[in-house]
């Protein structure tokens, strides 16, 4: 599992982008947000130990929220995972047309 900061682009065509926009401070449908990464690719992330780790990775994005800002955290998926991250607070932005890759975000 990585953390890290990365931008986000929330589609014009996706009913979230309004709501989303109007919880963070997008600029033009562009917005920074901390990364979950790996984890959101690895397979069998929703058996065992995945819940775990991401209500972790969770926990230090609020701390680094309390501190320097950032409400929002991304990561990209499989489509297959889409229901699982769903189920540990993530929405469903967008997914890639030409690959099985998925965009999601959860805010704090």
């Amino acid at each position: 599992m990585t953390l890290g900061i990365k931008c986000m682009r929330v589609p014009e065509d996706n009913p979230l982008s309004n709501k989303i926009g109007k919880e963070i401070d997008a600029h033009k449908g562009v917005f920074q947000s901390y990364l979950l990464g790996q984890l959101g690719k690895s397979d069998g992330v929703e058996r065992g130990i995945g819940p775990v780790l991401i209500k972790y990775a969770l926990d230090i994005f609020r701390q680094s929220f309390r501190s320097i800002g950032c409400r929002t955290v991304r990561l990209d998926c499989k489509h297959a995972l889409v229901k699982f991250y769903e189920e540990n607070g993530f929405r469903l932005v967008s997914q890639e047309k030409d690959c099985d890759e998925c965009h999601m975000v959860a805010l704090f």
